[in-house]
C-alpha cells in the first residue's frame, strides 16, 4: 500500500486560490483518457463509456475530492465554503449529479466550461460548478516537476483506499461497486510508475499551467430560482445540440430505409424510419412463415431494431405452429448487421441477422437480405 509522504504538507488546501485553467485541461485530458482505457476493457459502445465517465467521476470525488487526473495537477473539488464534500448518503448523490447532470447537461456538452474564461468569474468557477455549490482549488504549491506528481499519485492512493475502506466497513452493501475504486487506485499506482520512465524527459510544465494570476477561489451558491433557470436553458440548449448531433451522425436515407428481398425466397420486407435511430421492418405483401406456413399480413410488423450501424439491436417476429395451424406469434431478440460488401454501389449492400427463437431459447436463426433494385 502506498505510503503518505513527506509532501503531504504542500499539498493541503492554502489560501483558497482557485485551480488554474491548464491545470484543470490536464486533469480533464489525463481522466478522459483513462475513462477510455477503462471502457476499452468493459467493453460496449458509447453509452457504454459515459457510465464509465459518470460513475469515475462520482466515485472518486465522493471519496478523495479528487479524480486521478486532478491529483496529479494538485486541485481538488470543494464546496464554496471552502469545506471538503462528506463521504455521506447525501454527499453521494450530489456527487453523481454533478458528473452526470451537471457535465453533460449544465455544461452543454462542454460549454459550460467557457463561463470559467469569463472576466468577471475570478472564482474560474464552470456553470456545473455554479448550480452544484462547488469549486475547484488548489491544494498547495503547483510544480509539475514528475517526483513531485508522482508524490501525489502515492498520496492519492492512499487516501482513496482508505476512504473505500472506511465507506465499505460503514456500508458493506457498497462493496458491489468496489471494482471502480480498485481500477482508479491500480490507475493512480500505474500513472505513478509511468512516470518513473519519463521522469528524465520532462521536468516541468510552462508557467500557464502554474499558479501565476492566482485568483482568490471565492463565490457563493446561486438561489434556487436561479440554480433552476441555469438547468432549465443549459438543458434546452443540449437538447437540441444532441438532437443536431444525432440527424448529423445518422446514415444517410437511413442506411437500411429500403425493400429488402430474402436471399431464400421472394419475400420482400420494407424498412421504414421509426425514430432518431430506430426502424420498424414491414411485410411488404401478404405472405406465410417459410417453416411454419403461419400466415403474415400486408404491412405487418416484422423486424424491430435500432443503432446508428453497421450493427443494430431489436426484434424479430417469430411463429410457432404447423402447416399454417394452431400459429402463435412471439418477439425474440435479433442482431442486425447492414454489410455494403466493401464497394460503394448500394445494391451491393445486404441486411442480415440472427435472431433466438422466444418459443426455445436454445435455438437460432440467421437470415441474409438483398436490397431490392428496380
Amino acid at each position: 500500500m502506498a505510503q503518505i509522504s513527506g509532501y503531504e504538507g504542500l499539498f493541503r488546501p492554502a489560501d483558497s486560490v482557485a485551480a488554474p485553467h491548464g491545470g484543470r485541461l490536464i486533469a480533464f485530458c489525463l481522466d478522459l483518457l483513462l475513462v477510455l482505457l477503462i471502457a476499452l476493457v468493459v467493453g460496449g459502445g458509447w453509452l457504454r463509456v459515459l457510465v464509465v465517465f459518470v460513475g469515475y467521476h462520482t466515485a472518486l470525488v465522493w471519496l478523495t475530492g479528487q479524480t486521478i487526473g486532478k491529483a496529479v495537477a494538485n486541485i481538488e473539488v470543494q464546496r464554496t465554503d471552502g469545506r471538503r464534500y462528506e463521504r455521506t448518503a447525501k454527499g453521494l448523490p450530489w456527487a453523481l449529479g454533478r458528473a452526470s447532470i451537471g457535465y453533460l447537461v449544465v455544461d452543454m456538452l462542454g460549454l459550460g466550461v467557457l463561463a470559467a474564461v469569463a472576466p468577471r468569474n475570478p472564482a474560474r468557477r464552470c456553470l456545473h460548478d455554479l448550480v452544484f455549490g462547488s469549486r475547484v482549488v488548489l491544494r498547495g504549491q503547483t510544480e509539475w516537476a514528475l517526483p513531485t506528481m508522482r508524490t501525489r499519485l502515492s498520496d492519492f492512493a492512499t487516501r482513496h483506499e482508505v476512504a473505500a475502506q472506511e465507506v465499505e466497513d460503514a456500508h458493506p452493501e457498497t462493496r458491489r461497486v468496489s471494482k471502480l475504486w480498485q481500477w482508479a487506485l491500480t490507475g493512480a499506482l500505474a500513472l505513478e510508475k509511468a512516470l518513473d520512465f519519463v521522469e528524465h524527459a520532462i521536468t516541468q510544465v510552462s508557467s500557464w499551467f502554474g499558479g501565476a494570476g492566482q485568483a482568490h477561489a471565492g463565490g457563493t451558491a446561486l438561489s434556487t430560482k436561479a440554480t433552476a433557470g441555469v438547468v432549465v436553458g443549459t438543458g434546452a440548449v443540449t437538447a437540441c445540440a444532441v438532437t443536431v448531433i444525432v440527424i448529423a451522425v445518422a446514415p444517410a436515407g437511413g442506411g437500411v430505409v429500403d425493400s429488402w428481398t430474402s436471399s431464400r425466397s421472394n419475400n420482400v420486407t420494407i424498412v421504414e424510419k421509426d425514430g432518431a435511430l430506430s426502424y420498424v421492418g414491414r411485410a411488404a405483401s401478404r405472405r406465410t412463415h417459410d417453416v411454419t406456413e403461419c400466415l403474415v399480413r400486408a404491412n405487418q410488423e416484422v423486424w424491430r431494431f435500432a443503432g446508428s450501424g453497421p450493427t443494430f439491436e431489436g426484434e424479430v417476429r417469430w411463429s410457432q405452429g404447423r402447416d399454417g395451424e394452431n400459429c402463435r406469434f412471439e418477439w425474440g431478440d435479433a442482431r442486425f448487421v447492414l454489410d455494403d460488401r466493401g464497394t460503394d454501389d448500394p445494391s451491393d449492400d445486404t441486411l442480415g441477422y440472427c435472431s433466438t427463437d422466444p418459443f426455445a431459447a436454445t435455438d437460432e436463426r440467421c437470415r441474409n437480405y438483398e436490397r431490392q433494385t428496380d
